[in-house]
């Protein structure tokens, strides 16, 4: 018999998900070692961030901010 979630719990895990990301320190990028670094991107295509089922106006917003930072790795 196949298992679903409900859309509570997915909210929560999510939730804690988020709640930890917002917990952790600023970095700057000229603080990063290069040798040390790996920067992945995943997703930040145009059939991602301006249009589609998943597109949003907050994963917009941080487009540029993406790939400024790609451009320094």
């Amino acid at each position: 018999m196949k298992q679903t979630i409900g859309f509570e719990k997915l909210n929560e895990d999510m939730k804690l998900i988020y709640d930890r990301f917002a917990s952790l320190e600023s970095l700057s990028a000229g603080s990063l070692d290069a040798a040390k670094t790996l920067h992945i991107a995943v997703d930040m295509v145009n059939g991602f961030v301006k249009y589609g089922a998943l597109s949003s106006k907050e994963v917009l917003s941080i487009n540029d901010a993406v790939a400024a930072f790609a451009g320094i790795c």
